[in-house]
């Protein structure tokens, strides 16, 4: 099944910004003073997002840490995937995360845990949110039924953007500090 894309329209200052749905670039255009169709109705995430406070704290004893011996190889290679598509090309990435789903992580934060393993110097991971992101919402096995959401967010009315997931009612990533600085533009469910 297809991770859904849903775009939402922020408004700063005289513009409103949105992701582009092919390519993942930041669109900005004038704000003519119409309304704005936010096309993602019903997302609990969404609110957990514009809300963080209301956020379960993230209980670091609570998931298992995997030494990477201790992953398949298909996840680690999914892993590396994600990696190399979400440097190149914004589309790529959004079907091959369609098309491919191991299952394996009990939960988000395992998986979040063992991406970071896998790529563990911080520059690195500053540049690779968005595959991040993705790894934690297609290998676990709890996403969909806990209503899980990767969230695409601008750091406005700079081009910077940042990618994170929220599964339930907690962030997938318990190190990943820089997402309450971004307003979410794009969700993919």
């Amino acid at each position: 099944m297809r991770m859904k894309f849903y775009k939402r329209f922020v408004r700063f200052k005289s513009k409103v910004f949105h992701l582009h749905p092919l390519f993942g670039f930041l669109l900005c255009n004038e704000d003519k003073g119409q309304s704005l169709i936010n096309e993602a109705k019903d997302c609990k995430a969404l609110d957990y997002v514009l809300e963080p406070f209301t956020l379960q704290p993230n209980d670091f004893k609570a998931f298992r840490r995997y030494d990477l011996e201790e992953v398949p190889r298909r996840i680690l290679w999914h892993a590396k995937c994600l990696k190399f598509l979400s440097r190149r090309s914004f589309l790529l990435t959004r079907l091959y995360v369609s098309l491919f789903r191991p299952r394996f992580f009990e939960n988000a934060q395992e998986a979040s845990f063992v991406f970071r393993k896998l790529y563990p110097k911080y520059e690195v991971q500053k540049k690779l949110c968005l595959a991040r992101a993705l790894f934690a919402a297609t290998t676990s096995k709890s996403f969909k039924q806990r209503e899980g959401a990767v969230f695409i967010g601008a750091f406005l009315p700079s081009t910077q953007m940042h990618a994170w997931a929220i599964e339930g009612d907690r962030h997938a990533d318990p190190y990943d500090e820089l997402w309450t600085d971004y307003e979410p533009i794009a969700i993919l469910r």
